[in-house]
């Protein structure tokens, strides 16, 4: 039988000059982009983080400026990651790469290799990736990124909703997608964490990954730069397994086992990785958990709502004495007052279908509340009165008319999108 150890290339076989350059290249990008990991996770380095992130601003605007003609770039977090600011960070960085990258194999012309420096950035993407992932995955097995479609989605037109709004609410509809996705986010990223299990990792990380680039890309999810990169370091994990995979998968040879020893060989300085590794993972696990909970308390299903939460239809509407009618031309009347999971919030959706959000706030009593469209707005005062636990009234000024609705709350079970459910049997399919 063919002898396995003599499969691979010899452990000091010299690397060609391609494949050093591509190294240098790729190494100096994912400096460049995934530092300052691990940094942030040091406490008292915020004042680093935030200095670090000014210089790249700076960068960005001088490279907008003189390379793109862009006069002014917004730098402000909105939520997006494919703002200008990103595609221009990305420009900058690219090329600092490929410059760096050539400037090092100008001047390093005597190393035949970079094993080593290759297994410490796969063990900093590794760590980082990890890390990363399962703070995405329990956000997901907490339901806190795709909440159950709020009120106001449940009863807006359905056409009305944006590709990214659509794909929110299929997600948010099942607790068992959110949980089945969350879970291989978490799996996948607990793996990475050991050299062992970094492959399998990074497998199941690209299956997962890879569903959430399309569904950004095809539901224009403004987080395709950075998922997409994401995908690329999962991919990356798995180059130094490529030959092995493609013997084993492909050609159907043996393979000889992954060399899985440590380049660290002095006995006190493996205790101190060691433990480092392990403050490492317990934090990035703990924390990434205790965050999870948290923030389910704070904007998950199971979020303590308002008193008054729900949908109610107006039955009657008096303005300024005059009872106006449910009729489309009157597009000022109010069809809906929705209060929705989140406190100081009011939304009324007008008879031409347009929702409008207002400060709402109700006082302890639930006698009184306040509804203006900002805080400096005048009046907004109104008098609440309940009838009985299914009817509300309101009265008071509102925009500067005097106001009297009569409102009836809805059954969310009504929806068809509450009540249907889960069925193993089904006679014919129920698409609706």
């Amino acid at each position: 039988m063919e002898k396995t150890e003599n499969l691979e290339p010899a452990p000091d076989a010299p690397w060609s000059w391609m494949k050093k350059f591509s190294f240098r290249f790729v190494g100096v990008y994912l400096l460049l982009y995934i530092f300052p990991f691990p940094v942030a996770y040091l406490p008292f380095t915020s004042f680093f983080t935030t200095a670090y992130s000014r210089l790249w601003e700076k960068i960005i605007d001088w490279v907008g400026l003189h390379i793109f003609d862009l006069v002014s770039i917004s730098h402000g977090m909105t939520g997006s990651g494919d703002r200008t600011h990103n595609y221009v960070e990305l420009f900058t960085k690219l090329v600092l790469a490929l410059l760096i990258g050539a400037i090092w194999t100008a001047v390093d012309r005597r190393s035949t290799h970079y094993r080593k420096h290759y297994h410490w950035l796969t063990v900093w993407v590794r760590y980082y990736l990890g890390a990363l992932i399962i703070g995405y995955g329990f956000a997901k097995v907490f339901k806190t990124q795709f909440p159950f479609p709020g009120l106001a989605r449940l009863v807006e037109n359905y056409g009305d909703s944006s590709p990214m709004g659509l794909a929110w609410n299929f997600m948010g509809y099942s607790k068992m997608f959110n949980l089945f996705t969350g879970l291989g986010e978490v799996i996948g990223g607990f793996l990475l964490f050991f050299r062992r299990t970094t492959t399998i990792g990074a497998f199941v990380l690209i299956s997962v990954i890879s569903t959430i680039v399309m569904m950004n890309f095809a539901y224009d999810i403004p987080v395709k730069l950075f998922s997409t990169h994401l995908l690329l370091m999962a991919l990356f994990l798995l180059t130094p397994d490529i030959r092995r995979l493609y013997r084993f998968f492909i050609s159907n040879e043996p393979v000889a086992p992954a060399d899985l020893s440590s380049p660290i060989t002095d006995k006190k300085w493996n205790t101190v990785r060691i433990v480092l590794k392990a403050l490492f993972i317990s934090y990035a696990v703990l924390s990434q958990l205790y965050s999870g909970l948290q923030r389910e308390k704070q904007w998950g299903d199971h979020k303590v709502k308002p008193p008054l939460y729900g949908i109610y239809e107006v039955e009657t509407f008096i303005r300024n004495g005059d009872t106006i009618p449910p009729l489309l031309t009157e597009d000022r009347r109010w069809r809906r007052f929705i209060v929705p999971r989140y406190e100081g919030i009011g939304q009324v959706q007008y008879m031409d279908d347009q929702l409008t959000t207002y400060k709402f706030e109700a006082d302890s009593t639930l006698q009184t509340a306040t509804l203006r469209a900002t805080e400096s707005s005048p009046g907004g005062n109104i008098v609440l009165e309940h009838p009985d636990s299914n009817l509300l009234q309101l009265r008071g000024v509102f925009q500067a008319d005097t106001l009297e609705v009569h409102l009836r709350k809805k059954d969310l079970n009504d929806f068809l999108l509450v009540n249907r459910g889960f069925h193993w049997i089904n006679e014919v399919p129920y698409n609706r």
